[in-house]
């Protein structure tokens, strides 16, 4: 089970540590890595919708 997923991002400015995903435990996901604001970024786990007939 993972419980934290770090990044950094390289950018023109430097290197950014991305705010880190946390979780209690989380099986197998994808995760992103999102810009929240000029030079802040943040990695998040991706949650698909399930379509509904």
């Amino acid at each position: 089970m993972l419980t934290k997923i770090t990044a950094t991002v390289v950018t023109p400015s430097g290197n950014i540590e991305a705010e880190p995903y946390t979780s209690s435990g989380t099986s197998y996901s994808q995760f992103a890595i999102i810009q929240v604001g000029a030079n802040r970024f943040q990695v998040t786990r991706v949650v698909s919708a399930k379509r509904r007939k």
